[in-house]
């Protein structure tokens, strides 16, 4: 064999072990992540259930006026005049000031 030969061979034995030495690098890179995805996971159905424990503990304000988006005034939720009002346009408030400062007028029925 000539010397020449003798290098190629060398280059192609050193190409294998670092393609060799890469799957395992891959492999190994490769269980890492499948260990991080099932803690993820974990974690992830952690956060779910503190989540709807955070919203079963958490009080709902009902709202208790409503308003047109193209009216000027607000109701309460029973006036007749909001119930007039289509449910596409309903914008609904917690409390006076909310829509006031919303820039609407309160009706009569609003104390």
């Amino acid at each position: 064999m000539t010397l020449s030969e003798k290098n190629v061979k060398r280059a192609f034995q050193s190409a294998k072990t670092d393609i060799i030495n890469l799957q395992r690098e891959i492999l190994e890179l490769n269980i890492r992540q499948q260990k991080i995805m099932q803690m993820l996971s974990v974690l992830d159905k952690k956060l779910v259930v503190t989540d709807n424990k955070a919203a079963k503990n958490k009080p709902r304000v009902k709202p208790t006026y409503v308003a047109s988006k193209a009216g000027e005034k607000f109701h309460t939720t029973n006036c007749p005049y909001a119930k007039n009002i289509k449910g596409k346009t309903k914008i609904f408030f917690a409390n006076k000031q909310d829509a006031i400062a919303q820039g609407f007028k309160p009706c009569n029925c609003v104390e």
